[in-house]
This record gives C-alpha cells, structure tokens and sequence, in this order.
C-alpha cells in the first residue's frame, strides 16, 4: 500500500486580489464572499478576519452554528445565512448579528412578525432552496 500526503497551500495574497478584483470592477459592487463549510476547509475565522480587514462587509455561511462560530460583534458587517431560520431560534439571530435568508413563505412569516433584517432566496429553477 502506498502511502501519500499533501500540503495545500492557499496564497492570501491572491485571496485579496480575487477580491479586490471584483469590488473594483464598478463603483457601489457589493461582493459576498461564501466561507461556509470552514472556508471550504480554508479556515472560517481566517478567512473572514483576513477578508474582513481587507474591506470585506458581507459574507455567506451555510448554518446558524457557522455563524454563530464567526463572533462577528461588528454591526457594519453582514452575515447571511443560507439555510434559513433553523429551528425558529431567531433571537440567536439578532443576538449573534446575524441575517437569515428566507427560504419558504412560513419562514417570511416568522420573520415579519418579528421584525428582523433578512434576505430573500428565489428558486432559480434548480428545486432546491428558495421561493417560488
């Protein structure tokens, strides 16, 4: 049996220009970059500080949990998250600075009663998240 291992090594540098790249291609472009799944394995934490520091104000995760695990305390940043209300824990949202997508009309209900910030996701065509 052959035994192997690897090194991924991800130059920050490039993760900056990637990103710059995209805010500068017209005034006013709002670029969100996803770190869910920990960064794609990348680091979570880091890759939000690092794009964070670099002038990053918005950002995706898939979960409540990977939100939460960002302990963002700052209110210019965003933090959306993908999956919607889970669990209707939306006092965790607002405590944690975080804003749910909704996913279904019983979630936008919820949402509206309690009168916090979300987003919308509209079903595309691919029947997997989102609203009709």
């Amino acid at each position: 049996m052959i035994k192997s291992s690897f090194i991924l090594k991800v130059n920050t540098k490039n993760l900056i220009s990637n990103y710059n790249f995209f805010k500068n291609i017209r005034n006013n472009t709002i670029v969100a970059p996803t770190i869910k799944a920990n960064a794609y394995g990348l680091g979570d934490k880091k890759i939000f500080n690092l794009l964070r520091n670099n002038g990053c104000k918005n950002f995706f995760v898939a979960t409540l949990e990977e939100g939460i695990n960002l302990n963002n305390k700052d209110k210019n940043i965003n933090i959306f998250v993908l999956n919607g209300i889970q669990n209707n824990h939306l006092n965790l949202f607002t405590q944690n600075n975080l804003v749910p997508i909704i996913n279904t009309n019983l979630e936008l209900n919820k949402v509206l009663k309690k009168n916090i910030r979300f987003g919308m996701h509209i079903d595309t065509g691919i029947n997997r998240l989102g609203m009709n």
